[in-house]
């Protein structure tokens, strides 16, 4: 594959440079326990000791202990001979802490966590050589981990020039152009890259007006790159559980929630999916108003329900039948609450997934299988982004290999993906997923504006929000003929959609699909594992007892009952619950669940076998009990029960 010569490399740096400072290796700093704090940064921060750079050129600091950094920087005329003056300036930032905060000027600005890791903060929309900003951050590292600095740098940017951008966005846009030169026409790069060298190399004096000339003599492939799609759905993954109990998953869900009602109010073009029944049924008992709302966005096509199954679930150690049921419930509340069933599992964060799940899938109603989570195999790089995958009956969904989550709207990163995703899949439409996730999140102000302003780059494929089916269906419609000849066929049975092209073509997985990584999710806690067997085979046989004490002797089925029942075990099926990854507060949480499960199950069996042994207890001679007919005058029974589904005989 041909690769950039040394002269567009160094050119990208250079423009790089003229409008991007590097700040890392300038943080002062101080314990918290030293002394550190917001009043005494403000007064004598510039006094701290400067901190120095790990051979990773991150700040690093021990776990469990909070470091308190100060920098000011001030305005310069020019930085590398560019002039920055009414340049609106940010600062860019990203860490590995448990709780980060950041002032500037001595004001609260924007906070943080372990997984919203990354922030573009706007220091000033209109800056004057010589202004100043006083900035603190406040990281506590987390108990298990040390902490860590992991970036800053200031991004001086000019989005309303009226000749060019700044230098800094045009590297991005010549990166971008690179990569979809590298990937889909190698032919033409080192053709392409003499016409920058030579444009470059020729121009002179002002830097807009290089970068306009540049930019102009670049417009036929620009053209040829905005022939493309890049289909954004903004997302937020949000365990459960994980390193946070429960408890605290609905207050981060009603924050991501809300943070998403409010953006898509300022950028009505924000679409954005989310899994997990089980969440929205927290909401509508507890946040109505709320709740009310995303039913409002989902009508209007705003706000996708890519959920099918109850939770993300852990899916190779979990029976059939709990499978089963996560379809149930999911199916059966995306139908009754948001008016239809959904069509794709939202998979991304799950563990590994059995070889009989597309059977289940298909026979729930959902054609579409999604996850990225085979991307972290340790060892064999999982080979397929589209697939069909089949089951041992021979039943199909469509495997999708999910972009990153958790992404920023990063221009050359995104370029990247995308320009290698048309490589395999022959279709000029990519998917990316922008959001803060795993403790929820979601898209931020500055990714929407990001994505506007790339959205009229003359380098940069068209950006269009949408959903995840609207994306699958244009990728079929923009597909080369060489795999994709027809549209997705929605269907309640999927062997219907799949029978004909394009689908025949795609390459066919037929075995299970394991993750090469997390193994020991499969011992560790192992009393979370007998807890949940035991608790299957005890609803399982409620349900059965419960339902002859109703045939034989009328009494009423309760439904309520097991179906909570069946939910507390499904939401204790979660993939970070199960497998044994969570922090012990969670383990806590779920055994008391765990207990009410047993609790609830044990009293639906126990009347249910009361019942049905009241009437086989003592009788008249000839009395009937249901179809079978008892002929014995008075005698003492016995009351026997078989729990297996076939027929057993003891000596």
């Amino acid at each position: 594959m041909n690769t950039s010569t040394p002269f567009l490399i160094n050119l990208i740096q250079e423009l790089r440079a003229y409008s991007q400072q590097e700040v890392q290796m300038r943080w002062q700093g101080l314990y918290e326990d030293k002394g550190g704090g917001l009043t005494a940064a403000m007064e004598q921060g510039y006094r701290w000791e400067t901190i120095s750079l790990n051979e990773r050129q991150h700040i690093a600091w021990p776990k469990g202990r909070v470091l308190w950094l100060y920098q000011r920087f001030v305005v310069p005329e020019t930085l590398n001979g560019y002039p920055v003056n009414g340049l609106t300036l940010r600062l860019s930032t990203a860490w590995w802490a448990q709780d980060a905060r950041l002032y500037v000027n001595g004001e609260f600005a924007q906070a943080g966590d372990l997984f919203d890791f990354f922030t573009r903060i706007c220091l000033n929309e209109s800056v004057k050589p010589g202004q100043g900003f006083d900035v603190v951050l406040r990281l506590e590292s987390p108990k298990h981990d040390a902490g860590a600095l992991v970036r800053s740098h200031l991004i001086y940017e000019a989005p309303h020039h009226p000749i060019s951008p700044e230098p800094g966005f045009v590297a991005d846009e010549l990166q971008v152009l690179q990569y979809y030169l590298r990937f889909l026409a190698p032919d033409k790069l080192s053709a392409v890259e003499a016409l920058i060298t030579q444009k470059w190399q020729a121009s002179s004096g002002d830097v807009h007006q290089r970068l306009a000339d540049l930019r102009q003599a670049l417009l036929p492939y620009g053209d040829w790159v905005k022939q493309r799609q890049i289909h954004c759905i903004g997302h937020a993954h949000l365990d459960l559980a994980w390193l946070w109990p429960v408890a605290d998953t609905w207050q981060a869900a009603e924050r991501t929630f809300v943070s998403v009602l409010a953006l898509q109010q300022d950028f009505p073009e924000l679409t954005y999916t989310h899994s997990s029944p089980a969440l929205f049924a927290w909401l509508e008992a507890n946040r109505p108003e709320l709740f009310r709302q995303i039913q409002q966005q989902v009508a209007a096509g705003r706000w996708s329900i890519d959920a099918g199954l109850w939770v993300e679930p852990e899916l190779n150690i979990v029976s059939g039948e709990a499978i089963a049921r996560q379809l149930l419930y999911g199916q059966r509340y995306c139908q009754q609450k948001f008016g239809t069933r959904s069509t794709i599992a939202w998979l991304p964060d799950t563990f590994g997934f059995c070889s009989q799940l597309p059977q289940l899938l298909n026979l729930g109603g959902i054609d579409v299988f999604a996850t990225q989570k085979l991307r972290w195999n340790d060892t064999t790089q999982f080979p397929h982004e589209l697939f069909r995958w089949q089951a041992p009956d021979g039943s199909e969904v469509l495997g999708w290999t999910l972009p990153p989550i958790g992404t920023d709207f990063d221009p050359v990163q995104m370029a990247e993906y995308a320009a290698q995703w048309e490589k395999k899949i022959h279709s000029s439409c990519a998917c990316w997923l922008p959001g803060v996730g795993d403790h929820g999140g979601g898209p931020t102000r500055d990714m929407l504006i990001k994505a506007r302003r790339w959205q009229e780059s003359p380098f940069f494929p068209q950006v269009k929000f949408s959903t995840p089916r609207e994306f699958l269906d244009t990728t079929v419609e923009n597909g080369d003929s060489v795999w994709w000849t027809a549209p997705i066929k929605q269907s309640t049975r999927i062997n219907d959609g799949y029978s004909n092209p394009p689908f025949n073509r795609l390459p066919l997985w037929h075995d299970e699909l394991y993750l090469e990584l997390h193994r020991g999710c499969y011992t560790v806690h192992s009393d979370q594992k007998q807890q949940n067997r035991q608790a299957e085979d005890l609803l399982y046989q409620a349900e059965v007892w419960a339902t002859i004490a109703q045939l034989i002797a009328g009494s009423p089925y309760p439904k309520e009952t097991l179906e909570t029942a069946w939910k507390t075990l499904l939401f204790n099926q979660f993939h970070d619950i199960l497998p044994g990854s969570s922090i012990p507060e969670v383990f806590e949480d779920a055994n008391r669940e765990w207990a009410n499960v047993r609790e609830a199950g044990q009293a639906v069996l126990s009347t249910a076998l009361a019942t049905v042994a009241g009437q086989v207890a003592t009788v008249e001679q000839g009395r009937s009990l249901g179809s079978c007919s008892i002929n014995i005058s008075r005698s003492i029974f016995h009351f026997l029960r078989n729990r297996k589904n076939f027929c057993r005989r003891s000596p």
